[in-house]
């Protein structure tokens, strides 16, 4: 493996558990400000998904579930930002994607989560955020040059050429 893969495997998963921690705080403090279990929404849906024969299993099942994509999202979030720093002509691309990327994820958690255990949107989407916010946040503090070189970019974009 190339030092870079080596780099883009360590951001990766570290901007996914931090992610994962962040989403797994969020649902905590709600929980326990609305006076329940901090982990009540955790176990509402990964018993929705799972059914499993307690809320112990339900709470471990949803989990892991939520990290391993977590994990896989901060991986592929590095890479993408790797690809910027290669060539960082595809950022609009990167951004447009990335985006998507969380709008789907959250359409998809809002689904689940609302479909099958009740849980609404307003309890979901702010965690998501939450999500995207340290994932990018760690991708922003890793790669501090990577704003001025898209910038120097988007100028030499719009200069125009001497006739």
């Amino acid at each position: 493996m190339k030092q870079t893969r080596l780099d883009v495997l360590k951001q990766g998963l570290v901007c996914g558990s931090l992610g994962y921690l962040a989403v797994s705080l969020y649902y905590a403090v709600v929980n326990v400000v609305a006076g329940r279990s901090p982990f009540d929404t955790v176990a509402a849906i990964g018993q929705a998904m799972f059914q499993p024969a307690n809320a112990t299993a339900a709470i471990i099942a949803y989990n892991g579930v939520h990290l391993v994509i977590l994990l896989l999202l901060g991986l592929l979030a590095a890479w993408l930002v790797y690809r910027v720093e290669l060539q960082p002509a595809v950022w609009h691309a990167v951004l447009f994607a990335l985006i998507a990327l969380f709008l789907f994820a959250s359409s998809a958690v809002a689904f689940v989560a609302g479909r099958y255990a009740q849980v609404g949107p307003a309890i979901i989407l702010p965690g998501n955020l939450l999500a995207a916010l340290a994932i990018g946040g760690y991708l922003g503090w890793s790669h501090p040059g990577l704003e001025h070189r898209i910038e120097l970019l988007s100028d030499t974009e719009t200069m125009e050429v001497p006739a």
